[in-house]
C-alpha cells in the first residue's frame, strides 16, 4: 500500500496526463495536415468532370443555369418520349 490511501501516485498521474495531451496534439497535427493536403481537391470538386458531349443543369426554383457544357449545340433527345 502506498502513502496516498489507496489513490494512485500523483506524479504518475501527471506523467500519464502529459502523454495523453501529447497524443492529442499529434492527432490534431495529423488531422490538420490531412485537411490542408485535401484543400486543392476540394477546390476541384466544385466543377464536375463531364464525359458527355453536352449538358445543361437548370434550377427551376431559382430559374438559373447551374452548369452547362456545349449548351448551344443542337443534339437529338437522349430519351425520346
Amino acid at each position: 500500500m502506498n502513502d496516498w490511501g489507496g489513490l494512485r501516485d500523483p506524479a504518475s498521474m501527471v506523467a500519464r496526463r502529459r502523454i495523453r495531451v501529447q497524443e492529442v496534439i499529434v492527432i490534431k497535427n495529423i488531422a490538420t495536415a490531412l485537411l490542408l493536403a485535401a484543400a486543392p481537391l476540394l477546390a476541384l470538386a466544385g466543377t464536375p468532370t463531364l464525359h458527355s458531349r453536352s449538358a445543361l443543369v437548370y434550377d427551376i426554383r431559382h430559374q438559373e443555369v447551374l452548369l452547362e457544357k456545349n449548351a448551344d449545340t443542337v443534339r437529338p433527345v437522349a430519351s425520346p418520349p
